[in-house]
């Protein structure tokens, strides 16, 4: 019996890699590992790479479920962050004693020791909790993850009938999404959740604080307001350039107007543009202020980190910023990092 459930979760497992990821990433994963990893598809992958180590050990299924972490969790995500009101709340939070009684209490003890590997739960389910450590050893935080299904709607096409009747048609899709959230030892803890048609958040960020409440009352943290690296971004907007492309900027001045500058494509960095860059501060000038950015950190020659361009926008909530496309720890990682950083 608990061959067939391991045998199902590697199926399962191989099945989501798939939709969250690429071949070649997957291939390079087995190669860094020093195992056979070429593959000119995905059943050959599966068949003749993955399921091979794993029969002989070379791979264990708890290595497939970091990799899938590590591909589902970062980036097409809208960010909310949140800061501990004290030390003392902190250490009470992080205390592991406290968390295997409180999920012991919520019936989710077991996975602390394995999470669940879920496809499309019926409801919003929480299937991992975890200490993770930096690499020295030190704790880093606390991570949970939510797996939930959206149900969206896709045009299939239209239809005109005899008495000029439009009929249109579409098709109910059901999409697997995740949600992390992570607290730090230093008391910042990030809700992200995957990004969505909708542009509010407001009941997405609602319903995770109801999943999350026992392990983390809400009561216990404030929100990180951005309003400082807007304001950084455009002080800075100049000397910011071999890191920051500026793709797009509104703002708003204290009667409600506002003014909204563009570049015409992504290449282009917008205060490139002197009457673009003179338009916006010359309103800036008349008690305007940043409301949102559009913006990309571009990759550092001589670095390694960011590996690839970063799409970010910094709007909506006052705690909230965006990251666009899929992304690795590490470059999700440098983001926050700046932002920390003009943010303080």
């Amino acid at each position: 019996m608990e061959q067939m459930e391991q045998n199902s979760n590697v199926s399962l497992i191989i099945k989501l890699l798939q939709e969250t990821t690429t071949l070649s990433a997957v291939s390079n994963f087995l190669k860094d590992k020093g195992l056979h990893h070429s593959a000119s598809s995905w059943e050959q992958l599966r068949s003749e790479r993955l399921l091979p180590a794993l029969d002989k050990h070379q791979l264990d299924i708890k290595d497939l479920i970091n990799f899938l972490r590590t591909s589902e969790e970062y980036g097409r995500q809208h960010v909310f962050l949140y800061k501990c009101l004290s030390e003392d709340k902190i250490s009470e939070l992080l205390n592991k004693e406290r968390i295997q009684r409180v999920l012991a209490e919520i019936e989710l003890l077991d996975i602390l020791k394995e999470p669940k590997i879920l496809e499309q739960p019926v409801s919003p389910t929480i299937v991992d909790i975890r200490f993770e450590n930096n690499v020295n050893g030190s704790l880093k935080g606390i991570v949970i993850k939510i797996i939930e299904s959206r149900i969206s709607e896709k045009f299939v096409g239209e239809r005109i009938d005899a008495d000029d009747t439009i009929n249109r048609t579409y098709k109910k899709v059901r999409e697997r999404v995740v949600n992390v959230i992570t607290l730090r030892v230093n008391g910042d803890l990030e809700i992200r959740i995957a990004s969505q048609e909708s542009k509010s958040y407001k009941n997405n960020v609602d319903s995770i604080w109801g999943l999350i409440g026992d392990i983390f009352p809400r009561s216990y943290f404030s929100e990180i307001y951005l309003n400082r690296v807007k304001d950084y971004l455009w002080k800075n907007r100049c000397t910011l350039n071999d890191v920051i492309k500026f793709s797009s900027i509104t703002q708003r001045n204290d009667v409600g107007t506002i003014i909204k500058a563009a570049t015409g494509s992504q290449s282009e960095n917008l205060f490139d543009d002197v009457g673009a860059n003179d338009c916006m501060e010359t309103f800036s000038n008349h008690d305007a202020h940043c409301e949102t950015h559009n913006i990309w950190f571009k990759i550092i020659q001589g670095e390694s980190i960011p590996s690839n361009e970063i799409h970010t926008v910094i709007s909506g909530e006052l705690n909230e910023f965006a990251i666009t496309p899929h992304s690795s720890e590490e470059n999700y990682e440098y983001v926050i990092s700046q932002l920390r950083k003009f943010n303080s």
